[in-house]
């Protein structure tokens, strides 16, 4: 996923999902670890590596507290703020501006209200975003990204708020097509069929354009991925039952919800990967005959 061969070969594309989850779990892991500065850094690192990260330090802070860890805590904020505090400054020193990135705005603008502009106008969401950028042209000028990026925030959150319900819908779906989206058989498609690596498992289905072996491999890659994705499921939800008296476990339960949540309304399978990892340690409070606190069943597993 992280190193698509041919993104390389094709688009000069590498993907940051595996530095990404690296970053996540060794944060996650060192907090079991009770190792709490180490944590911080590796959030921090993650953060850095995809913006998407930065609320995540909330819920682990949360435990620490309830914990009674202050010290602990402490020293995990002050790890944590160590990257992206530089990058602020440094944001700040060159843009006047103190934000850490321009992906909220954008992903607002060009992901959240483009899509609802393709809902509502029946057009493909590459035409809707070029009709949103003609609109807010005015709106939209200057060379300081974090200013555009803020703009494009406001923008998109005022489309929105124009049809709410419609924007609910539409953020619904794409919450179930981040769930159970389907990834693996995208090299295999984007070396036969490019245009086809998006389409819909239907599609692919009937399609007459691919050899029977082809699809018969993209469907099958298609389907391990999906019985993996219910297999983890499931046994995260029987863990998550089993430790339902354990903050940490719930810990893991909300930061994997925040992480397919955030996305949508995006539909690629891809941004359910940082909630599987979390998924598999609730998944290994299934695995034990007696229940067992998350910390020590970790331990265990590590």
């Amino acid at each position: 996923m992280a190193v698509d061969v041919n993104s390389v070969l094709h688009t000069g594309l590498v993907m940051s999902e595996a530095l990404f989850l690296v970053l996540l779990v060794l944060a996650v892991l060192m907090f079991f670890d009770r190792t709490s500065w180490a944590a911080g850094l590796a959030l921090g690192a993650a953060a850095m590596t995809r913006p998407i990260a930065l609320p995540a330090f909330v819920p682990l802070a949360l435990v620490m507290l309830m914990r009674g860890q202050r010290r602990q805590l402490v020293l995990f904020l002050a790890a944590f703020m160590l990257l992206p505090g530089i990058w602020l400054v440094r944001n700040w020193r060159s843009f006047g501006t103190p934000g850490f990135t321009s992906n909220g705005g954008f992903n607002m603008f060009y992901a959240s209200a483009g899509a609802l502009v393709a809902e509502q106008s029946g057009i493909a969401i590459d035409s809707a975003r070029v009709r949103l950028v003609s609109e807010h042209a005015a709106e939209l000028e200057g060379d300081n990204p974090l200013r555009v990026a803020s703009a494009m925030g406001r923008i998109g959150r005022r489309r929105i708020g124009r049809d709410i319900v419609g924007f609910a819908g539409l953020y619904c779906r794409g919450v179930a097509r981040i769930i159970f989206g389907v990834k693996a058989d995208d090299m295999i498609l984007r070396i036969t069929r490019p245009e086809m690596r998006l389409s819909l498992a239907r599609k692919v289905l009937r399609s007459g354009e691919l050899g029977g072996g082809v699809r018969a491999v993209a469907v099958g890659l298609a389907g391990i991925e999906l019985l993996l994705t219910f297999t983890v499921l499931a046994a995260a939800v029987a863990g998550l039952w089993r430790m339902r008296r354990d903050p940490e476990a719930w810990m893991l339960f909300v930061l994997a919800a925040f992480f397919v949540l955030v996305a949508s309304p995006l539909t690629d399978g891809r941004f359910r990967l940082p909630a599987m990892p979390l998924l598999a340690l609730l998944a290994a409070g299934a695995l034990r005959s007696r229940p067992r606190g998350l910390t020590s069943r970790v331990a265990r597993l590590s």
